[in-house]
């Protein structure tokens, strides 16, 4: 399945001044560009975020902590897409 996610490339993501705003675009937009919450589910993110582990570890990016994980995985859930 080919998914296009289009990039937050105006920096403007759902509660951007939220610490779990901040530590998204952070973690996960240090390696790629933080995309859109909305674009995916909440399960396809909770899923994108377990094969992101396995990169993370290819490029030699420490690991997202317990906390990370669980902080990121909300914030994009709690703005996730319907489809």
């Amino acid at each position: 399945m080919l998914t296009l996610l289009v990039s937050c490339k105006d920096g403007k993501i759902p509660d951007q001044g939220s610490e779990a705003a901040q530590l998204y675009v952070k973690r996960c937009g240090s390696c790629h560009p933080a995309y859109q919450p909305g674009l995916m589910t909440a399960q396809m993110w909770r899923t994108q975020v377990e094969l992101m582990r396995e990169r993370m570890k290819q490029a030699g990016v420490a690991p997202l902590s317990p906390d990370e994980r669980r902080t990121i995985i909300d914030y994009l859930s709690s703005h996730a897409g319907q489809q």
